[in-house]
């Protein structure tokens, strides 16, 4: 897990950034440039396509401000590291004949039935205009989502544990409690990966929903 960055002035933009663009607040990687249909980095690369439009990942060990325009995502219910998800999500768009996107978004939310964490899996279409909101199979939900404003963190290790996310939860945490100009909407993180199961290291991102402070 990167470490914190400690004092170091972060300068915090006076709004959001426009759709699909980030602000960089902290961090020394070059942004990833797109190679299409991926964004690779020396030892690490998106596995699947990202939708369009879509902001680029967040490096590894970077800080970024990032705005999400409004996307059509296909959701499952369950908690975090229930194998069943991707499954449910994959045969949701093979049956749509829709490709694969990353990255698989895990929207945390209260713990379930024998205290395991609690999340919806998203995957997000790859364009907005694709199929239609509504109540799919085997649980899945189709709906839209509106355009966020995020604080996020580029991590990478070989698993995205729950302990690696609540270290990368409390680094923006703590960063927004340094400052007044931005404050969190949403209670619970949400994290974004960009790999599939098999890649032996993998890239995420945690985030919290933000907003401009009134």
């Amino acid at each position: 897990m990167q470490k914190q960055p400690q004092s170091i002035p972060i300068y915090w933009p006076p709004s959001a950034p426009p759709p699909t663009h980030s602000y960089r607040l902290f961090g020394h990687s070059p942004p990833p440039s797109f190679k299409a249909p991926l964004y690779p980095l020396p030892l690490l690369s998106t596995d699947y396509p990202l939708p369009s439009p879509y902001p680029p990942p967040t490096a590894p060990g970077c800080l970024e401000l990032k705005s999400y325009p409004p996307e059509r995502r296909a959701e499952c219910k369950s908690y975090y590291g229930d194998p069943r998800q991707c499954l449910v999500l994959y045969k949701h768009l093979k049956r749509r004949k829709m490709g694969f996107t990353g990255p698989v978004v895990s929207d945390f939310c209260n713990n379930v039935n024998g205290g395991k964490q609690g999340c919806t899996m998203s995957q997000v279409y790859r364009d907005k205009d694709q199929g239609r909101v509504e109540i799919a199979e085997n649980g899945v939900i189709v709906r839209d989502q509106m355009q966020v404003t995020v604080l996020s963190i580029g991590i990478s290790c070989h698993a995205i544990t729950l302990s690696i996310i609540q270290q990368a939860l409390n680094i923006l945490n703590k960063l927004l409690q340094s400052q007044q100009e931005w404050v969190r909407l949403s209670e619970e993180p949400r994290l974004l990966l960009y790999n599939g199961p098999s890649a032996v290291r993998k890239w995420a991102e945690v985030q919290v929903i933000v907003k401009k402070s009134e």
